[in-house]
């Protein structure tokens, strides 16, 4: 699904206009970010937990030449999926 065909069901499923509905997904997308780069993770209850994980620096190796390069360290996102979820889908 597209961001255009979420937006669109949103907007169906809540019985609000497009307009509204792309301003309320994009407060969401706004707020998710701000969340998760204050406190690190977010639970959304039914759906699933994000959290932010440290990533430690790494070997690795270029894919084309073969040479060997130092990954920095960094953070990810990791999502697990609530039990509600896990059984609709």
């Amino acid at each position: 699904m597209k961001k255009n065909d979420f937006i669109a069901t949103l907007a169906d499923a809540a019985c609000i206009d497009k307009k509204s509905a792309k301003h309320a997904f994009a407060a969401l997308a706004t707020n998710i970010q701000l969340c998760l780069a204050h406190d690190g993770r977010i639970v959304l209850p039914g759906i699933g937990i994000l959290t932010v994980t440290a990533r430690p620096a790494r070997a690795g190796r270029n894919p084309r030449t073969g040479d060997k390069v130092q990954i920095p360290a960094g953070k990810k996102i990791t999502f697990r999926a609530a039990k509600e979820l896990k059984d609709a889908v």
